[in-house]
C-alpha cells in the first residue's frame, strides 16, 4: 500500500452565514470590532458583506495549500456540510487545480456552529491503487459517563457526566487501499479558550482535551482490542489545539528574531505518545521544524507551534519510514520563520491575463465621455482625470447628482495606490468635485448621502494621497531606500490614517509607488510575482 495521507484545517469553510458574533465577541471578526455598530440588523448586512469579500481570496489560497500537498486522502476540520464541501471542491480544487476529489464524506457534529469534520479521497493514488470506502462512524453522541472519562477537573469547569465528550466529532472511516484496510479518525479537539479559575486558556480547556484524547484511545482499543491495537493499520488525524514543544519568538522585524524550543510537561498528546501507543511522524523533522501555526497575542506571546497532526500505529508507523512534509506557503506575510526555514509564499497575483477565470473583454470603448439612457435616465461615462490608476472612469447621473467614483475616492479607509498617478490624483478630485455631486458612492467606505459628506470624503481622499506623496518625494530627497521611505510615511501617515480600514495591506504598495513617482518613474511600473517578492524583500531586508 502507497498512499500520501493529509490534514488541514480549512478555517469556517461554510454555506451560510454566522451572524452569532454579535453577541459574542469570540465569534467577532476582528474587522468587524473596528467598527460602532448600532444594531443586529446593521452588523448581519456587515458580516455578509465581509464574508463574501474576503471568502475568495481565502478559498484560493485553502486550494493551493491543498494541492500542494498531493495527498491521495486528506482530512479537513471546520467544515459546514456537504454542499459546501462539494461547491469549494469543484469551484476552486477542480477549476484552480485541474483536479479534484471525487469521494468526500462528512457528519453532524456537536460544534455548537455546524461546523465539521470531513475527508476528501481520489478514486485511486498516484501509483494507481484504487481507494475504496468501506464504511464511516460517527462517535459525536459519547458521553462522559458512558466512557468513565468524568473527573473532578471537569467538574471544576462546569462539565457534567452526561454531556459528550467531543466538542466535534471522533469520525471513524475505514476504506481500502489498494485492496489493504486502513482506518481514519478525524478529530478536532476543543479549543484554547480565554483564561478561566485563574489559569490561561491552555491550561483551563485540558482536562476537557485529554478527555477527548483518553476517549479516541478507547475508541481505537475498542475497535481492534487494547493489546493489539498499536500494531493495526490506523491513523488519527486532525487539529488537535495542543503541542507538545513550542518555538518562542523574540526580537522584532528591525531587531531581528530569535527562536527558542521549548517543551510543555502537560499535553492530550502524551495520552497516545507517552507509551509508544501512536507516532507523532511530524517529530521525525528537526526540533525547529515541526510547526504548523504562529500564535501571537501582542510581542509578548509569540510562538510556533504544532497543532495540526497525523498519529500513526505503532505498527503503521515502523512500516512507513518516510519523514512528512508541512506546507507552509500559506503562512500569513506576519509569520516569522526561523533561519534556514524561509519559503516563497503562495502567489496572489495572475501569471498573465489568460489565466484570469471568467474575464470580460469590453466590447464598447470610448475616450472621454460616453452618455447611455437607461429609460429617461441620463447615465453620464467619463474619463475626468488619472488618480487611481491612468483610466479612471467614473459614472454621473446629472439628474439625480449622484456620483459613483469608483477608487478614485475612498472614506474611512485605505488609498490603495500601488498602480496611481499621484501627481495627478488631487487635481482629478478637483474635476469629481467641480460636478456638484449631493451623494457619492466611493470605492471603499460607507456612501457619502449629503453634500458635506461628499465634500468629506474629496477632502479625506485628497488629504490621504498628498501626505502620502509628499513623505514619497522627502524619502527620494534624503536619499532613503524603500525601507527607509516606508519608516518616513509611517511616521507622517500613522497618527493619521493608521486606524483605517486595510491600511496595512495597502501601505507596502503606497509607498512602493509614491517612492517611484517621486524618484521620477511617471508611469507604474506593472506588479508582477517577481517584483511582488522583490518589494518585500526590500521592505524586510
Amino acid at each position: 500500500m502507497s498512499l500520501r495521507l493529509a490534514t488541514f484545517n480549512v478555517e469556517n469553510l461554510m454555506n451560510r452565514f454566522d451572524f452569532s458574533g454579535y453577541r459574542n465577541q469570540l465569534n467577532e471578526d476582528r474587522t468587524l470590532a473596528l467598527f460602532d455598530i448600532r444594531s443586529e440588523a446593521e452588523y448581519r448586512q456587515l458580516e455578509q458583506a465581509r464574508v463574501i469579500a474576503h471568502s475568495d481570496d481565502t478559498r484560493q489560497l485553502t486550494a493551493l495549500a491543498i494541492a500542494a500537498t498531493r495527498a491521495d486522502v486528506i482530512c479537513l476540520q471546520e467544515v459546514d456540510n456537504i454542499e459546501a464541501l462539494k461547491a469549494f471542491e469543484y469551484g476552486y480544487l477542480f477549476k484552480m487545480v485541474g483536479e479534484g476529489y471525487r469521494q468526500k464524506y462528512t457528519t453532524d457534529g456537536n460544534d455548537s456552529r455546524g461546523i465539521d469534520v470531513a475527508v476528501m479521497m481520489r478514486t485511486e493514488t498516484a501509483h494507481g491503487q484504487p481507494i475504496e470506502f468501506v464504511r464511516m462512524t460517527s462517535h459525536a453522541y459519547v458521553t462522559f459517563e458512558q466512557f468513565g472519562l468524568f473527573t473532578p477537573e471537569l467538574a471544576a469547569f462546569g462539565y457534567e457526566a452526561n454531556e459528550r465528550i467531543f466538542r466535534r466529532d471522533c469520525l471513524e472511516v475505514d476504506v481500502t487501499v489498494g485492496g489493504v484496510p486502513l482506518t481514519l479518525y478525524l478529530v478536532h479537539f476543543k479549543s484554547m479558550g480565554p483564561p478561566r479559575n485563574g489559569l490561561d486558556g491552555r491550561a483551563a480547556t485540558m482536562p476537557l482535551r485529554i478527555a477527548e484524547a483518553r476517549a479516541v484511545r478507547r475508541i481505537i482499543e475498542q475497535r481492534f482490542g487494547a493489546e493489539h491495537a498499536a500494531s493495526k493499520r490506523w491513523a488519527i488525524c486532525g487539529d488537535m489545539n495542543d503541542y507538545r514543544h513550542r518555538i518562542l519568538i523574540g526580537g522584532d522585524a528591525y531587531a531581528g528574531y530569535h527562536f527558542r524550543p521549548a517543551e510543555e510537561a502537560e499535553t492530550c498528546l502524551n495520552v497516545f505518545l507517552a507509551d509508544g501507543f501512536a507516532e507523532n511522524i511530524v517529530e521525525r523533522r528537526p526540533e525547529m521544524d515541526r510547526w504548523t501555526l504562529y500564535h501571537t497575542r501582542g510581542p509578548q506571546e509569540r510562538h510556533l507551534c504544532q497543532l495540526d497532526y497525523i498519529l500513526l500505529s505503532k505498527g503503521l508507523a515502523a512500516r512507513n519510514a518516510a519523514i512528512p512534509d508541512i506546507i507552509r506557503n500559506g503562512q500569513p506575510w506576519r509569520t516569522p520563520f526561523p533561519p534556514g526555514q524561509e519559503i516563497e509564499r503562495f502567489p496572489r497575483l495572475f501569471a498573465g491575463v489568460e489565466t484570469v477565470p471568467g474575464l470580460t473583454w469590453p466590447t464598447l470603448v470610448f475616450d472621454k465621455e460616453i452618455t447611455l439612457f437607461l429609460g429617461k435616465l441620463e447615465v453620464k461615462i467619463a474619463h475626468l482625470g488619472s488618480g487611481h490608476t491612468k483610466g479612471d472612469t467614473v459614472v454621473w447621473l446629472p439628474s439625480q447628482k449622484v456620483l459613483f467614483s469608483g477608487d478614485l475616492v475612498e472614506y474611512d479607509a485605505a488609498c490603495y495606490t500601488g498602480d496611481a498617478q499621484l501627481a495627478e490624483w488631487p487635481a482629478t478630485l478637483d474635476a469629481l468635485a467641480a460636478l456638484g455631486a449631493e451623494k457619492l458612492v466611493p470605492g471603499r467606505g460607507p456612501a457619502l448621502a449629503t453634500p458635506d459628506e461628499v465634500a468629506k470624503g474629496l477632502a479625506y481622499t485628497k488629504d490621504f494621497v498628498t501626505t502620502l506623496f509628499e513623505a514619497g518625494k522627502q524619502a527620494v530627497e534624503q536619499k532613503l531606500d524603500l525601507k527607509g521611505a516606508m519608516a518616513l510615511t509611517r511616521s507622517q501617515m500613522d497618527p493619521k490614517f493608521g486606524h483605517v480600514f486595510i491600511y496595512e495591506h495597502c501601505l507596502p504598495f503606497d509607498v512602493t509607488r509614491a517612492f517611484d513617482e517621486a524618484s521620477g518613474i511617471t508611469h507604474p511600473r506593472i506588479w508582477t510575482a517577481q517584483r511582488d517578492k522583490e518589494m518585500w524583500a526590500a521592505l524586510q531586508d
